[in-house]
């Protein structure tokens, strides 16, 4: 951003940047290659108790580091995504679950330290590495249908062609961010509360 501020306030001129972070055929490509990765289809769930306390990366994190220790510490269902997992890990914090929704390649390295009580959970969106990762770590986490939002639901469209068995009302929608498509994921994990840190 303060390459693009201007002195008397406000921002210059900026390149458009709108879509996904990856081209819609490689999309595409994830969702095909997902069929490979034997892992369950995360479905929709019946109401329940309780808060979906997802903890993001931003710096105000620092500022309640202790309120969400002591909120995992009493049990509350802790998530988190991307690079915070194994920050969040390194700070002796347990984490519920852990999305990982990113298509991007890069994302493979994001997870390093993984922990035998976290739910870890990917997109079919995901690139293939990002799942290859997974299975090379021993660990098994659930594939969660993307509706990722691609002109004319081709995205939505091949799903249902590969994964006929699955109701539309386990498909993810939402932001464009893991962090706002936590919000919806929630309701399929049955939450009806979901308070955030660090975002």
């Amino acid at each position: 951003m303060l390459d693009v501020a201007v002195k008397e306030g406000g921002f210059g001129e900026v390149r458009e940047i709108k879509g996904s972070p990856i081209p819609p055929e490689q999309v595409l490509q994830n969702i095909r290659d997902s069929v490979a990765f034997d892992f369950p289809v995360v479905r929709k769930v019946p109401e329940r108790e309780g808060v979906f306390v997802f903890i993001a990366g931003g710096p105000t994190l620092l500022d309640h580091l202790e309120e969400v220790r002591a909120r995992a510490a009493a049990g509350e269902f802790i998530v988190t995504s991307n690079n915070t997992h194994d920050w969040l890990v390194e700070k002796g914090i347990p984490i519920s679950a852990c999305l990982i929704f990113d298509p991007k390649e890069k994302v493979k390295d994001y997870v390093k330290r993984h922990q035998p009580g976290t739910q870890y959970y990917v997109a079919t969106t995901n690139n293939k590495l990002t799942m290859q990762a997974f299975v090379d770590a021993g660990v098994k986490p659930q594939k969660v249908l993307m509706a990722y939002g691609l002109d004319e639901s081709v995205d939505i469209n091949l799903q249902k062609e590969l994964y006929p068995s699955i109701p539309a009302s386990s498909y993810l929608v939402g932001g464009t961010m893991t962090p706002l498509r936590a919000i919806p994921f929630a309701y399929m994990l049955g939450f009806r509360k979901i308070e955030f840190y660090g975002l």
